[in-house]
């Protein structure tokens, strides 16, 4: 199976605040997890539910304890949420990706490499986004403004 880890950093040269300021976080669930969104964040409407649909409920509950271990972490903030995604939800993308993507193999004097297309920049109307819903499901939840 597929572990859904997520690294967040940032290098010290982009650090805004000193030690003793306070940090801003983003509002966090409530404690007994009610509701899909937790309770505690943003509402915008129906659409919050399939929005947060891949990521783990679990995450979702221990964004407190996250954001201070991003806050605490040395020499720079950074942070690891382990299971990150809900259950199986990375291997639908795996899948999707192994069934639908076309890769180029690339290989100079240092590196040999397969390459995608740019999935960033994949249009949610387009004939290839058709065929990974999953990938376009996650890439819509992580550049949410929620």
């Amino acid at each position: 199976t597929i572990e859904s880890h997520t690294m967040v950093t940032e290098p010290p040269s982009k650090r805004a605040k000193t030690d003793g300021e306070a940090a801003t976080e983003r509002p966090s669930p409530s404690p007994n997890g009610e509701g899909a969104n937790g309770g505690g964040l943003k509402s915008g409407g129906p659409s919050d539910d399939a929005l947060l649909d891949p990521i783990s409920p679990d995450a979702l509950r221990r964004s407190d304890e996250l954001a201070a271990s991003y806050r605490d972490a040395r020499p720079y903030p950074h942070g690891l949420i382990r299971g990150f995604c809900r259950e199986g939800f990375l291997e639908d993308i795996l899948t999707e990706l192994k069934h639908n993507s076309k890769v180029k193999f690339k290989e100079t004097d240092l590196f040999r490499v397969y390459q995608s297309i740019d999935l960033g920049n994949l249009k949610d109307d387009s004939e290839l986004a058709a065929k990974i819903p999953a990938l376009m499901k996650l890439k819509r939840t992580i550049y949410s403004p929620e």
